[in-house]
């Protein structure tokens, strides 16, 4: 709730990096070796996706001036360095991603799930992801706005996590770890959903409609099948 209801993107990485150390005992529960090994990528993952993260967001702050949401888009407009922007973006969507479990940075999803008792694997897949997407949906929406080059960025990637996570799920025979990389696979619709917003233009609202659809629809069965 904190990272959904903050005004500015300092806030954001305060409950997000709050989110991930309170997370971690979850996955670590069982407290076996594979729960240990399991957290600790977990872990890692998330802290150098938050310090990449952090660092994307002092330098927009350095050259926008200011790091509330709102007043994104008009700061990121008027800024003309757009390989500067680009370079912002990704630190900024880098920690986002790891934590949705895009692709490349989804080695720590399969491993979670099934190393977390089902309650915290329905959380981590259910809700937790979605924070990631929340924030590519700032840096696409607000900082990237109308810039068809970011969008395609975006698009590569939700396509290759969509496959991979559905080719991985295929393949798997743990039944936990097909869930994780299901839920993989679904979140590469979802940051599909979330680049086509911006290739559509002033038809975006109903990529945006998709994309939240999506989110919940995930969310909701995804609880029930853990």
């Amino acid at each position: 709730l904190g990272i959904f209801l903050a005004n500015d993107l300092y806030t954001v990485f305060i409950f997000f990096e709050a989110m991930s150390f309170a997370s971690y005992p979850l996955v670590v529960h069982n407290q076996d070796k594979d729960s240990i090994d399991a957290g600790n990528s977990y872990l890692s993952v998330a802290v150098i996706g938050g310090l990449a993260t952090l660092s994307g967001i002092f330098w927009l702050t350095s050259v926008t001036g200011t790091a509330v949401i709102d007043e994104l888009s008009f700061a990121a407009t008027a800024f003309e360095n757009e390989n500067t922007l680009f370079m912002i973006a990704f630190l900024i969507f880098f920690g986002f991603a790891a934590k949705a479990g895009m692709f490349p940075l989804n080695g720590w999803l399969p491993k979670a799930h099934p190393a977390a008792p089902a309650p915290a694997s329905a959380a981590l897949s259910g809700i937790l992801i979605k924070t990631g997407v929340f924030g590519a949906i700032v840096v696409t929406s607000r900082i990237m706005r109308g810039n068809e080059k970011w969008a395609m960025f975006v698009l590569v990637i939700g396509i290759l996590t969509m496959f991979l996570g559905a080719l991985c799920a295929f393949m798997s025979t743990n039944l936990k770890e097909t869930l994780a990389y299901s839920s993989m696979s679904q979140i590469g619709f979802i940051v599909i959903g979330v680049a086509m917003t911006q290739f559509l233009g002033e038809h975006g609202a109903i990529a945006a409609y998709g994309t939240v659809l999506h989110m919940i629809n995930h969310t909701m069965i995804k609880l029930v099948l853990f």
